[in-house]
Order: C-alpha cells, then sequence, then structure tokens
C-alpha cells in the first residue's frame, strides 16, 4: 500500500512538472483586453485608435498573439492575398462596431488598418513584448455632440474605452464582449461613484484571474509562513511597496522601461521561490527582499494603470480604487493557498513534500519568463 506521504511526493511532483512544462508564458502585466481610445479635437471629430493583436484581427482569430506558425502564415501572404483579408476585416469590423451620438446610431466609420509592412512585423510580436501592435484608427464628425454610446465587435472580446478631451482623459469604461457602454459624457468628467467602481473592479481583475505572475508571488509568501502574524508582516510590507511604485508611476513621476521592469519581476519570482529554499532562521535578507519585489511588482501594475489613463480630476481616487482592488484579489489568493494548505503546514513533510517542490517550479517558471522577456520580445 502506498503511504499517505509518498502520493503528497508524487501529487507535489506532478504539481511542479505541469506548472513548469505546461503553464504558457505570461506578460508582465499585459492588459487582457482590447483598449480603444478616443479623442475629441478642436473642431469636433471623434478620432479613435483601437488597440488589439490586429494580424490576428484579419486572420479571423480571437484577439490574443499569433502562435509561431500562425506568424509564419501570415508573414507569408502575398500583398494581394493581405490585401483581401483586410477587406474582408473592414466589412466584419463595420458590421459589428456600433457608434451612436445623442442616442442616434449613426454610420460605421471605415476603419484604417496599418500598412501591409508594419502588420507583417507586428505578427512577430509574442506574448512577452512590451510593446502592442499598431492600432485600427476611425474618424467620426460629432460637432455638438454631447454623448457618446460604443460597443466593440464581438470577436475582440473585453474592450476597456478611453475618452480623452484637450488631451486629458476624462473617463475610462470596461466592456464585456459586444456589450454596449453607457453613455460617455462627451463634455463633463464621470461622477466619483462610477470612477470608484470601475477602477476597484479592475484591480481585482489585474490579479485574480489574470495577474498570473503576481498571484504565484503571493503564493510564495503565503506557503513558507507557518504563522499568520509573520504572513501580514511580509504581506503588508509588499503591499506597501508596491502601492508606493504603483502611485508614483501612474502619477507620471517617472516612467520605468517595459523591458527592464517585465524581466525584473518575472526575476522576482524565481528570486522569491530561492529565499523560499533557505531555512528562516539561515536568511536575513527575506523581510528587505520582499519590498524590493514589492517595488518592481507595483512598477508593473501601474504600467497597466497608465495605459489606461487616469480620469482627470479624480486620479488620487482612481489610483486608490485600483491598488484597493488588488489587495482584494491578493487576499483571495491568500485565503485560497491558506484553505488548501493549512492542514499540513504544521506537519513535519510539509517543507520536503510541499513547500520545497512548490518553490522549485514556480521558481523555475520565474527563470523561463525572465529569459523569454529578455531574449524573445
Amino acid at each position: 500500500m502506498i503511504s499517505p506521504i509518498f502520493r503528497m511526493m508524487m501529487l507535489s511532483g506532478l504539481i511542479a512538472a505541469l506548472l513548469v512544462f505546461i503553464s504558457p508564458p505570461a506578460g508582465a502585466h499585459e492588459l487582457p483586453y482590447t483598449v480603444v481610445t478616443i479623442d475629441r479635437t478642436k473642431n469636433g471629430q471623434l478620432d479613435g485608435a483601437l488597440y488589439t493583436h490586429v494580424p490576428a484581427y484579419i486572420l479571423g482569430g480571437a484577439p490574443q498573439h499569433l502562435l509561431p506558425q500562425e506568424a509564419a502564415h501570415f508573414t507569408a501572404l502575398t500583398d494581394q492575398q493581405l490585401a483581401k483579408r483586410i477587406d474582408h476585416a473592414t466589412e466584419i469590423f463595420r458590421q459589428e462596431l456600433y457608434f451612436a451620438l445623442d442616442g442616434v446610431e449613426i454610420e460605421t466609420p471605415l476603419p484604417q488598418f496599418p500598412d501591409l509592412a508594419t502588420l507583417r512585423d507586428d505578427a512577430l510580436i509574442n506574448a512577452d513584448a512590451p510593446r502592442p501592435s499598431a492600432p485600427i484608427r476611425f474618424t467620426v464628425d460629432a460637432p455638438g455632440a454631447t454623448l457618446l454610446t460604443f460597443a466593440g465587435p464581438k470577436r475582440l472580446g473585453q474592450i476597456a474605452i478611453v475618452y480623452n478631451s484637450g488631451g486629458e482623459t476624462k473617463t475610462t469604461q470596461f466592456l464585456d464582449t459586444a456589450e454596449l457602454s453607457t453613455p460617455i459624457d462627451l463634455l463633463e468628467a464621470p461622477s466619483a461613484g462610477d470612477t470608484l467602481f470601475t477602477f476597484v473592479a479592475q484591480g481585482i481583475l489585474h490579479i485574480v484571474p489574470l495577474g498570473l505572475d503576481h498571484i504565484l508571488f503571493v503564493v510564495l509568501l503565503t506557503i513558507v509562513s507557518t504563522r499568520i502574524t509573520l504572513l501580514l508582516v511580509q504581506v503588508t510590507g509588499f503591499t506597501l511597496a508596491h502601492t508606493f511604485t504603483l502611485g508614483l508611476v501612474a502619477l507620471g513621476v517617472f516612467t520605468p522601461p517595459a523591458s527592464i521592469i517585465e524581466p525584473l519581476i518575472a526575476l522576482s519570482i524565481a528570486g522569491m521561490a530561492f529565499l523560499n529554499l533557505v531555512p528562516a532562521q539561515e536568511t536575513r535578507v527575506r523581510g528587505g527582499a520582499i519590498i524590493g519585489f514589492g517595488l518592481l511588482h507595483g512598477a508593473g501594475f501601474a504600467g497597466a494603470l497608465a495605459a489606461l489613463g487616469l480620469p482627470k480630476g479624480q486620479e488620487i481616487l482612481a489610483l486608490a480604487a485600483f491598488n484597493f482592488g488588488v489587495e482584494v484579489g491578493q487576499v483571495l489568493v491568500i485565503g485560497a493557498v491558506l484553505a488548501c494548505l493549512a492542514w499540513a503546514m504544521e506537519k513535519p513533510w510539509y517543507r520536503k513534500f510541499l513547500l520545497i517542490p512548490i518553490s522549485i517550479a514556480i521558481g523555475g517558471l520565474g527563470l523561463i519568463w525572465t529569459v523569454e522577456r529578455i531574449f524573445f520580445v
């Protein structure tokens, strides 16, 4: 008969193998949705830019980076073949995009796709690249309009729509697939309540379920602490650290390049996993490392948040709401880990058969992502 400890060891090894060899690459805090920016010009036009994986859209696929074989297929298309696909994508775009001014639906604007050379170059962008593909652009004449209602093409999935006027972000809405936006006031900023709800929800979303690298880091913090008080001290330090850089970067105090921050975030996962393998009484650097890694993760969150834009005059509110949502998501992760492992943490075999295998598996992923983000962007 197989002993319970041996079964636990086999399960731990299986978890490690699955994490290392099956988990997909993860961008540091890549936006999980299409972003549509709409800028009102002085002459009353609305200039739109739709940021998604345009080559995937042209091929008729989901809004995600192309797999290597798909990218090879795309770049092998002749100019005539690619132009024909763009014509078809344009037709679908105009059928599915919804645009209304002051409650009256208007003729769908004609989309302007990037040129062929740019599209071929963008088809090769992988999932860890800090830059998006060139956008699809469109223009709408809207002199005197006061309200805008928008719905994106179904194939583009979830959409963040950002409205700017006079060079300032006025409002941001997050829409489910093909969902109709609430009317966007082209003259006034959104209410404080709307901003609060919107950014708390997005903070949670950026952790659960979309923030895989952040989830794994919090898992590493949680599994090593058999004492709740120690865990709370560590998580509080991590929280304060990433709150600090989240605020500085999102408010434009400084802007660290994503090409540096993203590999460092992946490396922080490997670093935290290594510290988990060192008995606590043999290291005095764990607390400082947690704070330092928290600063990196805050910069990653801030990059995603800044890409969406903070409503003018409500920057602090939006920032605080987003950070609160992040913390809610973090608490959910900690609760889930403790619910699964708390019973085993006091067992004599916990470190050998659970803590070490899980830490090695997650650390391996961190190293893989670090290499990908440095050399394959």
